[in-house]
């Protein structure tokens, strides 16, 4: 899961809404990472596409589970 610090709609909610929101949907998911990108917009993916390309590939060559 990936959300920007700066994205200026969830930050207009909460500043914690990410950690929050994440951390709650982690923990019934059972499995996961949350990546939070100190700078960019919304989306996240789209605003910082060289550092998503990066994390999402550690993420899929980590063995994680999908499912």
């Amino acid at each position: 899961m990936t959300g920007s610090k700066q994205d200026e709609f969830i930050s207009s909610i909460s500043p914690f809404y990410f950690e929050r929101v994440y951390k709650e949907m982690l923990e019934k998911i059972g499995h996961g990472r949350m990546y939070l990108f100190e700078t960019g917009g919304h989306p996240a993916m789209l605003s910082n596409p060289d550092e998503f390309y990066t994390i999402s590939i550690e993420f899929l060559h980590s063995g994680h589970p999908l499912s």
